[in-house]
């Protein structure tokens, strides 16, 4: 049973302190109990044997208040504990030395209590002030027995004298246990703090180590990324360049530079009835289609952006009526497939929905990358197949190509960014991972395995759909709002103004233009257009400050007329700024469906943002 008891008596109030708080706790509670146990024990034997009733009290009393600083140190008050333990071993100094007369234990207990404050206290500073003060006791008891300041009452006897000097070697030796024991212990704490230092240290190197070789994988995936998007960039802009100067020497008959031609403010001039149109839409058609090709490019490069600042997802779900929503995806597909002399078919299979829920723009993402893929590992004369169907609570999206097929070692590693074979830059397969689990949706290779060829299944959680709707197009009734309105285009740039003149000429409405933002604001109270079209970047005032003064205007049908700010940037900087006074953005490249779109939304606001909100 005692095995039980003393341990728990001596480690009270030790629990969730460091080691070395603990010990400095453990060596008061025993020291105490031992005190306790031997003032007791010898007292009641000294009184037995001499009837000093003194004695008794005192070793008593003494028990009594050390088994009280075993408590204090069990409330946590175990600093209270300590001051207490070293004032009544002090005062024990003074009654050997000046009440009794015993020099020898009056040294041996000023020893014993300067090794205890060595271990109990944690600064330096309280261990030498309580020496000090314990020798200073020392003095005074021996200076006493010399000059007999106060009268002494020597014990009857020599039985105290040799108990008690028994009971103080005692404390000493098991203080000088208690030296080589933690002392030992904390050792061994400090060597294997050590080794976990070291091995921290080791950990962290290590992984400082990783940490550079992936920043100079990146770096250099970074670099390799650059090096190829701008080289395909410029092999794009090369023939874009060639062929529209054979356009342009056609158009006019002669090689007059390109900027002759765009400065001219009527395109319909420009066309001649001798010129082969046959030749000259096919060559147009490849012109837009590498337009096509430059925008992809800049577009995955955008989308990685936004991967990366956490805003990819952020995109509004509508009704995609499915077959409608796939002819008009694979029309650019198709024609840039075909260039490669590769067929894009089209099969939907029984039971799909006509409508899904979701986000256009993402879906799209998704499945023309993976397109683009299928393409480009095909044969010549090779079909890429996009399917449809069901298994009756997920849409599947099939991209079936009839390339050399991936290993199964490879599925996941395709998908990592800038992971290529040498062509492309190795972000289609990336952003549409992306895509698709935004759409809290999965891709998966060769589902059911496949022998020939490689399967890319997009599998999309199925949601409700609004009734279908036949057509498309924007109601009749709203659009007569764009006749005879008046747009007044703002930009700095001669052949954008041109482009958007005519875009919304061919709306139906009718076109003003201003080449900065100065101007803008001359002639907008001059014309009072129903509606401006704002270039956001330009040099001397910007399309914001533009916006800003605008809104300021005294006249209430100038600031709030509605204005469409455009832009080819989609990170826009001040962009809540623009929001807040702005009617939207309208993002280059546009559709002439998504400009009609826009200028409709903008021209049926009712509420127009003021500079003060």
């Amino acid at each position: 049973m005692h095995q039980t008891i003393l341990p728990s008596i001596i480690n009270l109030g030790t629990a969730r302190l460091t080691a070395e708080h603990q010990c400095r706790i453990i060596v008061v509670n025993t020291l105490s109990l031992m005190t306790a146990l031997m003032a007791s024990t010898m007292g009641t034997f000294i009184f037995v044997f001499t009837g000093d009733v003194g004695v008794l009290v005192a070793a008593w009393l003494e028990a009594i208040l050390f088994s009280v600083f075993i408590l204090l140190n069990y409330l946590h008050w175990d600093g209270v504990a300590r001051v207490s333990f070293m004032v009544i071993h002090n005062i024990a100094i003074l009654y050997f030395g000046v009440c009794r007369g015993l020099i020898v234990e009056e040294e041996l207990l000023t020893v014993f209590l300067v090794l205890v404050s060595l271990l109990i206290f944690a600064h330096l500073w309280q261990s030498l002030a309580w020496s000090l003060f314990s020798i200073i006791l020392l003095f005074l008891g021996k200076a006493n027995q010399r000059f007999g300041f106060y009268p002494t009452e020597p014990l009857k006897g020599t039985l105290f004298h040799d108990l008690g000097t028994v009971a103080i070697l005692m404390m000493i030796f098991c203080v000088i246990y208690f030296y080589k024991k933690y002392w030992t212990l904390l050792n061994r704490q400090l060597d294997e703090t050590n080794k976990g230092l070291e091995e921290e240290v080791l950990r962290q190197t290590a992984q400082l180590r990783k940490v550079n070789e992936d920043l100079e994988t990146a770096n250099e995936n970074i670099r390799r990324f650059t090096q190829m998007f701008c080289h395909d960039v410029r092999d794009e802009l090369f023939r874009h360049q060639g062929l529209s100067s054979a356009v342009i020497n056609k158009i006019r008959g002669h090689s007059d530079s390109f900027e002759t031609i765009v400065q001219s403010t009527d395109l319909e001039k420009l066309l001649s009835p001798s010129i082969d149109l046959d030749n000259l839409v096919a060559t147009i058609e490849t012109l837009h289609d590498i337009g096509n090709n430059v925008y992809g490019m800049i577009r995955n490069a955008l989308d990685l952006r936004r991967i990366d600042a956490g805003t990819f997802g952020e995109t509004e779900l509508e009704n995609i009526y499915l077959i409608e929503w796939c002819h008009e995806l694979l029309r650019t597909p198709r024609y840039t497939a075909g260039k490669r002399g590769v067929a894009i078919d089209l099969l939907t299979k029984p039971g799909l929905p006509t409508c899904l829920k979701s986000s256009r723009i993402l879906l799209e993402r998704a499945v023309k990358n993976l397109l683009s893929n299928a393409v480009k590992f095909s044969p010549e004369n090779g079909r890429v197949t996009l399917r449809l169907q069901t298994d009756g609570a997920n849409l599947l999206i099939d991209v079936i190509d009839q390339g050399p097929g991936i290993k199964d070692e490879d599925i996941d590693r395709i998908f990592q960014l800038y992971v290529t074979d040498g062509e492309g830059v190795g972000l289609g397969l990336y952003i549409a991972l992306n895509a698709v689990t935004h759409l809290n949706g999965e891709i998966l290779v060769n589902p059911g395995g496949n022998k020939t060829g490689s399967i890319f299944r997009i599998s999309l959680p199925m949601t409700s759909c609004e009734e279908y709707k036949p057509s498309m197009k924007i109601d009749m009734g709203a659009s007569q709002l764009l006749q005879g309105a008046k747009i007044l285009v703002v930009d700095d740039n001669h052949l954008n103004r041109m482009l958007l003149s005519l875009a919304v000429k061919k709306l139906g409405c009718v076109s003003f233009v201003a080449k900065s933002g100065g101007e803008c604001l001359d002639l907008v109270s001059e014309i009072q257009p129903h509606l401006i079209l704002l270039d956001a970047k330009m040099p001397g005032m910007s399309g914001l400050d533009t916006l800003k003064i605008l809104r300021m205007n005294k006249n209430a049908n100038v600031a709030g007329v509605p204005v469409l700010i455009v832009t080819a940037d989609e990170f826009v900087e001040s962009e809540n700024e623009y929001r807040r006074l702005a009617s939207d953005f309208l993002y280059k490249p546009y559709t002439a469906n998504a400009m009609e779109a826009a200028l409709l939304a903008a021209l049926m606001m009712k509420d127009i943002p003021s500079s003060s909100s």
